[in-house]
């Protein structure tokens, strides 16, 4: 069992030890983290699934969690729980899929992806055996269309700001989660649902796409509503993502303060959501365009990650920004993504992703000096222990659970956690969600 800790460090002290980490962060620059990846990628374990790593002997965890994100864990009471690593299946008719398809797709001149039915586009084998500018594309394409079955949703996600500081900005619900110091600055909540309109392996007799408007144009749908607080209550976001990878996203904003649907433009989605550390292409480490980067492949690494988390997950550390949790040493691809846009606020990212189911446990932000600025860290939830003979599509699917994001220049984060579901979806429930009517429904 996790033991939780709270912390009863006066408030210079918390103070001092928030800025020397955070100081020591974000004087790393990208060079140095390449350095870190190269020169831990063959070392040897020293902890065992089961064992708890404690404050005391952290720089055990030092090959495996990157500097600046572990320069955040070293604080009196920090444990790490070791998980043993899990084997992520995916669903028989994924992996059918793969198999069928698989061989045919491949990389225009371009680094657009063609010849793609269903199931994941790129074998480790031709990952790995590619040249490096296309083993990168390769795995965000794979990342693209990862088994997710036909998305998830969640009814209550907790959406926190924290800023440094002692403890403070809580209420009975957040109390159960945030179990260190900081404080509370803003506290959101919102209900989501993404449904995948195309490319589901799931559905190989109806084309592999829901017979609604738009299947044959569309990969999926976004749909983000806010409950809490009053102010930003009805506040709604619809977002469509379309197949063709230079199509843009249309995403249509409804604030009930303007009382209109207005259309964001594609530069806005490297703006801050919400005045959050999140931009719209930030969340779950990378949700944006892959033809909007250049890419760029740095072989493989071992990190540790929340890949089997609590229900729900739990935070705690000077800012209670630092998963209390279990961790696994997951294999992981690490690719360079560097934006496009001139004007983006990011430089560029490290981003590293599981080589079996394609999520992503860390991306690392640096600026346009070079320097590191966030650090993203993502939590899932595996939905069985045992494997099935014959699993339900939900069963075979990591369920998100949350995110962090650390600004580590700034010494504050944004995270955000909630109980999510892989539910049936069919389509009348698309054309009910994603109806104008519901969209500017509010309060």
């Amino acid at each position: 069992m996790i033991k939780t800790h709270r912390f009863v460090l006066t408030g210079f002290t918390l103070f001092l030890v928030s800025f020397i980490c955070s100081k020591s962060a974000s004087a790393i620059n990208f060079q140095e983290m390449l350095s870190w990846v190269n020169d831990h990628r063959d070392t040897q374990v020293s902890f065992v699934p089961g064992e708890t790593v404690t404050s005391g002997e952290i720089e055990r965890l030092e090959p495996f969690v990157p500097p600046g994100f572990l320069d955040e864990m070293k604080f009196s009471g920090f444990e790490a729980v070791i998980q043993k690593t899990f084997t992520f299946d995916a669903h028989p008719d994924y992996i059918k899929a793969t198999l069928q398809y698989g061989p045919q797709a491949v990389l225009r001149e371009d680094r657009s992806l063609a010849n793609h039915v269903a199931g994941q586009p790129f074998s480790r084998e031709r990952i790995i055996s590619a040249l490096p500018e296309d083993a990168a594309y390769m795995v965000a394409w794979n990342r693209v269309f990862r088994w997710q079955y036909l998305g998830y949703s969640s009814d209550r996600i907790h959406f926190v700001y924290l800023l440094p500081g002692k403890r403070g900005g809580r209420d009975e619900e957040l109390d159960e989660s945030l179990l260190g110091g900081g404080i509370v600055e803003r506290h959101l909540i919102e209900q989501y649902q993404r449904v995948f309109i195309s490319r589901v392996a799931t559905l190989g007799e109806t084309d592999f796409a829901l017979k609604v408007s738009g299947s044959g144009r569309l990969h999926y749908k976004d749909y983000l509503t806010f409950t809490q607080p009053f102010e930003m209550r009805g506040s709604t976001f619809v977002i469509e993502r379309p197949l063709d990878a230079f199509e843009e996203d249309q995403v249509n904003s409804y604030l009930p303060t303007e009382r209109r649907v207005r259309r964001l433009s594609p530069k806005e989605r490297a703006d801050s959501f919400v005045g959050s550390e999140f931009t719209l292409d930030d969340f779950e480490g990378f949700s944006g365009r892959v033809l909007d980067y250049e890419w760029k492949y740095h072989g493989e690494k071992k990190v540790l990650h929340v890949a089997d988390t609590l229900d729900p997950p739990k935070f705690f550390g000077p800012g209670s920004w630092i998963p209390n949790d279990r961790w696994q040493l997951r294999n992981c691809y690490v690719v360079e993504q560097v934006p496009k846009w001139k004007e983006h606020p990011y430089g560029r990212k490290l981003v590293f992703f599981d080589q079996e189911n394609f999520n992503i446990p860390l991306a690392l932000v640096f600026d346009r000096s070079n320097r590191l600025m966030k650090v993203f860290a993502t939590l899932y939830k595996w939905p069985t222990i045992e494997a099935k003979p014959n699993p339900t599509p939900s069963e075979t699917v990591a369920h998100w659970r949350g995110q962090v994001a650390i600004n580590v220049q700034k010494n504050n984060a944004s995270i955000v956690w909630g109980i999510s579901e892989m539910p049936d979806v069919t389509p009348s429930d698309v054309r009910r969600l994603f109806s104008v009517s519901n969209l500017t429904g509010g309060r």
